[in-house]
C-alpha cells in the first residue's frame, strides 16, 4: 500500500515538474453572486451580477503568477478590479486542474455611497482543457472576501463578498 502511495506522488510530481507550461493570456467573463456584510447587524444586500476580464499567466511548471484587470459589479458600485494571483496547477496534456489565490484591488469606477478603494482576497480554483495545441477552455470557481470597509456615507462597516463562476478562453504564447 505505502509503495502504491508513492508510486502515485511520484507519478503527480512528475507531471507538474515534467509538462513546462508557457506563458499565456486570455479572457473569462461569468457570473458574480455578490452580497455586503455589514457590522450593524442590517440585512445583506444580494445580487447577481456579471463580470468579464482579461489576464496574463506567467511561464511555470507548477506555481505560475497571474494579474487580471476585470471589470465587476459589487451591489452598489461598479469596479475595476486587479488581482494577483498565485496559481498551482497540474499540466496535463488535455485537462489542467489548477487552484488559485491572492489579493485583489478593486477602484471604483460608478457608485452612489462607496468608497473609492476595495481590498479583497480571492481564492479559488477550475480545469483548462485544451481545445486545439494553444488554445484551452477554461472553468472556474472562486471566492472574494472583502477586507476594507466600502461604505462612504456612514459609520456602519460594509465589506463586500461575491461567488464568480467564470468561463474563458487561454492562448498559450
Amino acid at each position: 500500500m505505502m509503495n502504491l502511495k508513492r508510486t502515485i506522488v511520484a507519478l503527480a510530481l512528475a507531471l507538474a515538474i515534467g509538462v513546462q507550461a508557457h506563458a499565456g493570456v486570455g479572457v473569462h467573463g461569468g457570473l458574480n453572486l455578490a452580497d455586503v456584510s455589514t457590522s450593524s447587524g442590517l440585512p445583506t444586500v444580494s445580487t447577481t451580477e456579471w463580470m468579464s476580464g482579461a489576464f496574463y499567466e506567467t511561464d511555470g511548471t507548477l506555481f505560475h503568477f497571474q494579474p487580471e484587470l476585470n471589470y465587476v459589479k459589487k451591489g452598489v458600485a461598479n469596479y475595476l478590479e486587479v488581482p494577483l494571483l498565485l496559481k498551482a496547477k497540474i499540466e496535463t496534456p488535455v485537462v489542467s486542474p489548477y487552484l488559485m489565490v491572492g489579493p485583489a484591488v478593486g477602484l471604483k469606477l460608478e457608485g452612489a455611497g462607496a468608497k473609492t478603494i476595495d481590498l479583497s482576497i480571492a481564492a479559488g480554483g477550475g480545469v483548462e482543457i485544451a481545445i486545439a495545441p494553444t488554445l484551452s477552455l477554461l472553468v472556474e470557481g472562486r471566492y472574494s472576501l472583502g477586507l476594507v470597509n466600502v461604505n462612504d456615507l456612514s459609520a456602519v462597516d460594509v465589506k463586500t463578498r461575491g461567488i464568480h463562476i467564470l468561463a474563458g478562453l487561454h492562448f498559450a504564447l
